[in-house]
């Protein structure tokens, strides 16, 4: 997974710094659709990543059989309260999704998915800073 999207970042026009930061934000995403999204190795998460010459679109879905059953909803709101412990360094958890959405990444959608997991979507424009 980190091959592919490094692959992806890089070939879409990335530089070095921001195809390391946007392997993070997929890594991320993918570990809390594996820890809360999925229940057994059975479980499948399902990624897409698109791009153009203007920016790179990624996206992930679970099947929402995890232990912590969580809707869109529910976890923008955990987002939202997360948000304000961003710039807090000494928390060691609850920040990935709050850091992502502020720092790294131009747009995030959160809906329900009709698998009945969640799906995260996010875009970054490929612009000379990036």
């Amino acid at each position: 997974m980190r091959r592919i999207s490094e692959e992806v970042f890089h070939y879409a026009g990335f530089s070095r710094e921001w195809t390391e930061r946007l392997k993070l934000v997929v890594d991320e995403l993918f570990m809390n659709a594996n820890q809360y999204g999925s229940k057994t190795d059975d479980d499948k998460i399902y990624i897409l990543f698109t791009f153009d010459n203007n920016e790179v679109s990624f996206r992930i879905e679970d099947e929402g059989r995890g232990q912590r059953k969580m809707n869109a909803a529910d976890l923008k709101k955990l987002i939202y309260k997360n948000f304000d412990k961003v710039s807090d360094l000494t928390k060691t958890s609850g920040r990935g999704l709050a850091l992502i959405t502020h720092l790294w990444t131009d747009d995030m959608k959160i809906e329900d998915s009709k698998r009945g997991g969640i799906v995260v979507t996010f875009t970054k424009k490929i612009t000379v800073e990036t």
